[in-house]
């Protein structure tokens, strides 16, 4: 069998395999609608920030989306500021399909059959600064600027690139995966140092 054919039919076993233990769902790709998508049976609005620049210790608060390809945050950057990223509330389960998780690591469970999934998914999430599902922040939507969001010595981020440009969210998952994501959180944002 040559490799192309080869690819193809492991492909095709590998979306089988999904169809059948649930973990996709055909109505999922019909019912996405741009600018929502569905959160345990509610909507969550993708809101449209307005643009500005954060004051030095001047806390805001953003509603994250795990559903939503890029979360605009409204909120202006420039190479060399620091910021500090705190998860304020999480109104509903950060989970992957079924899969629990947590915005700081990703995918919680280890079992078998995730440790498997973490092998096939490995190099196909939209970044590799941090695991399937964790919380990533660019800086525009631009993958290449990608950084972790959270990380538990709390530490600042600082920016490396940019001059005024958007912060924009996103959930570490696969492209065109993002139908069966589920989470809602909200991030707190304040800027701790001012660029150079």
């Amino acid at each position: 069998m040559n490799p192309m054919a080869m690819y193809i039919s492991k492909t095709l076993a590998f979306i089988l395999l999904l169809l059948i233990s649930g973990c996709v769902h055909i109505a999922d790709f019909i019912s996405a609608k741009e600018g929502e998508c569905e959160q345990n049976g509610a909507m969550c609005k993708l809101a449209s920030n307005p643009t500005r620049s954060l004051k030095k210790d001047e806390p805001v608060e953003i509603q994250i989306c795990a559903c939503s390809f890029w979360n605009n945050s409204g909120i202006k950057v420039n190479e060399g500021e620091e910021y500090k990223f705190e998860v304020a509330n999480i109104s509903q389960c950060w989970q992957d399909n079924n899969t629990i998780s947590d915005p700081r690591i990703g995918w919680t469970e280890n079992s078998a059959f995730h440790k498997f999934l973490r092998l096939i998914f490995e190099g196909h999430t939209r970044t590799n600064v941090t695991d399937i599902y964790a919380l990533v922040g660019t800086v525009g939507q631009n993958e290449k600027n990608a950084f972790a969001v959270l990380n538990y010595d709390r530490d600042p981020i600082k920016i490396m690139t940019g001059k005024d440009e958007e912060l924009f969210f996103f959930a570490n998952d696969r492209v065109g995966y993002y139908y069966n994501n589920k989470g809602v959180l909200n991030l707190r944002i304040t800027k701790v140092k001012e660029s150079n």
